[in-house]
């Protein structure tokens, strides 16, 4: 986890694979920066070590992280004061965080101002973590930066215990460095998401940023951050600063309550920006160029962040002319093709919150969110026989949305398209995020196929340097990714009808009541995210290559079929190496 201390981790040696693996890359355009992703990966954690921090993650002074990013920021020659002359956009959240800062800075960008993008994870290189404009930092740049802080940090460890920074926490010193040397080539903001929680988050050395905001909030790391949603909000909102503006989406009511409770302590004002299903500013519909209704809720967010920074900065001179907001409950209905679910989010006004005061979108606004490009997020990738939706989702919120879009989409593409098609999932999830009602939404898809796999992008070979996870182990990954599988398979009862091809399911848990009309889901645990693909596009996708069928026998309606739907969910992990394998460029667009 980011925030755990690593002290013994500069001292590893690399592993030769690993060594070997990053050379070889032909798509790395320098040895310089071949060379930095060995040394930045010597830095990871291995299972031992973050055995031991899970022993010591009670301990008290949670809060030394954040000291410690001060620290190291320090002996790379940034105090605190050049740190706030960097102009910042702090954003917080469970879902959709990375989504708003990728608005947000697409936003800006159109106001022909030069924009600093710091995210986490990476999909397919690490370089993707830290944008100017909407890129990723180029090669040479990534190598020099890194190299000049790894030589003051190396220059320095023996004044401070031997401390280096750990993986996460290098590069988000290399991100700060990054737009402070930058900063003197015109940067004119940074936007930074904020890795896991926010009170402790590496991040939260950030002491006067122009704004914050919260994203959706849900139910996730709950060992790190508590398992109620209000203890989850008190560590989101934790990036208020005193007197700097805060927004926020709506929120379960427990949660909106804490995050009005945390910005009075602190000593600011939060506000709830008004959201609807169809967002309608002066009258003009709203064009996202991220997929997914729940990217309204991202996206207007993100439209507040901006006019807060653009108005405290004095750069945008046009007077935003402010409409009446549309009048929200603080409960309501959310229909969906997964099913009604009732919704507890509250926008606040029932607590005494205020509420964001919506206004006609400038042209640069809208052009901001139309073209804002973020991959991995509900992306479609069509090849001739085979169309791939690519979307990370780990909660039971985001894959609920994910299954939402897919089925949209999935529906749009086959009512335009001739022939028999089939849809496939090929999942991967954190066995301690699993939970049978995260699951369920999978089931209204209609699968006729599930192929299951660890993070590893090919068959009996290490992943690329930029890819490479030190703290995981193969062997363990497979059994964990046959685990899910099965658990996959328990969620339903074989109570199908043997004479036709449409099955009905029941699922079993206790907390999973409802039946779910479904096919007979032939699941599969593959070695590799590319013999999953090449399994789940049942060899119509030339690119792909052929499925072992042999082994892996296919379900004989993919065989049949003329169109293969496949979606690619879970793990962002799992989306970035099946984006390598579909188009590097993706991720760097």
């Amino acid at each position: 986890m980011a925030d755990l201390i690593n002290k013994q981790s500069y001292t590893r040696e690399v592993p030769p694979q690993m060594k070997s693996e990053v050379a070889s890359s032909s798509d790395v355009s320098t040895k310089a920066y071949q060379e930095s992703i060995i040394k930045l990966n010597s830095l990871q954690s291995t299972p031992e070590e973050l055995k031991l921090k899970k022993h010591n993650a009670n301990l008290p002074a949670k809060s030394h992280g954040v000291k410690l990013m001060t620290e190291y920021l320090n002996r790379c020659g940034l105090n605190m004061e050049k740190i706030h002359q960097i102009p910042v956009i702090h954003v917080a959240g469970t879902k959709g965080k990375g989504s708003v800062c990728a608005f947000t800075e697409s936003i800006i960008r159109k106001y022909g101002k030069t924009t600093g993008l710091y995210t986490s994870p990476h999909l397919i290189e690490v370089r993707e973590r830290i944008r100017i404009n909407g890129k990723p930092l180029d090669y040479d740049k990534f190598a020099n930066y890194f190299f000049e802080i790894f030589t003051r940090l190396t220059d320095t460890k023996k004044d401070f215990g031997e401390d280096l920074p750990n993986y996460p926490r290098m590069l988000l010193v290399l991100g700060f460095y990054t737009f402070w040397k930058e900063k003197a080539r015109s940067v004119d903001v940074a936007v930074i998401e904020v890795g896991m929680g926010g009170e402790y988050d590496s991040t939260n050395f950030i002491g006067k940023p122009i704004v914050t905001g919260i994203s959706s909030l849900g139910m996730d790391h709950l060992k790190s951050l508590g398992d109620t949603i209000a203890q989850i909000a008190w560590h989101k909102a934790g990036i208020f600063k005193p007197g700097r503006p805060a927004f926020t989406v709506p929120q379960p009511l427990d949660a909106m309550k804490e995050i009005l409770e945390r910005a009075k302590e602190i000593g600011t004002e939060v506000q709830c920006v008004t959201v609807s299903d169809k967002q309608d500013f002066g009258k003009q519909h709203l064009e996202l160029g991220i997929g997914g209704k729940c990217q309204t809720s991202n996206a207007t967010l993100s439209i507040h962040l901006c006019r807060e920074f653009l108005e405290k900065r004095s750069i945008s001179e046009s007077i935003f002319r402010e409409i009446s907001p549309d009048v929200h409950p603080p409960q309501c209905k959310l229909k969906s093709r997964v099913g009604e679910r009732k919704s507890d989010l509250s926008n606040g006004s029932g607590l005494g919150m205020t509420s964001a005061k919506p206004f006609v979108l400038p042209e640069e606004f809208k052009a901001g969110l139309r073209d804002c490009y973020w991959p991995g997020r509900c992306q479609q990738v069509e090849r001739d026989k085979v169309t791939y939706y690519v979307d990370g989702a780990h909660t039971q919120r985001s894959i609920e949305n994910c299954v939402e879009w897919f089925l949209d989409a999935s529906g749009k593409e086959e009512a335009l398209k001739s022939g028999r098609t089939v849809k496939m999932l090929v999942f991967n999830l954190k066995a301690n995020k699993y939970k049978p009602s995260l699951i369920k939404p999978l089931l209204s898809c209609k699968f006729v196929g599930a192929a299951f796999c660890p993070n590893y992008i090919e068959d009996k070979k290490e992943n690329p340097g930029d890819q490479t996870c030190c703290f995981t182990e193969r062997g363990t990954e497979q059994d964990k990714s046959r685990d899910l599988m099965q658990k996959f398979e328990d969620l339903k009862t074989t109570s199908k009808d043997a004479s036709s091809e449409e099955g009905s399911y029941k699922s079993s848990p206790k907390d999973v009541e409802e039946q779910v009309l479904t096919r007979p889901v032939k699941c599969v645990n593959l070695p590799s995210i590319q013999s999953a693909l090449q399994w789940a596009s049942a060899g119509k996708d030339e690119k792909m290559g052929s499925p072992d069928i042999q082994n892996f026998p296919l379900p004989e309606t993919a065989n049949k079929a003329d169109r293969i739907q496949v979606l690619v969910t879970g793990s962002l992990y799992l989306v970035g190496g099946a984006l390598t394998l579909l188009d590097r460029q993706l991720a760097s667009k």
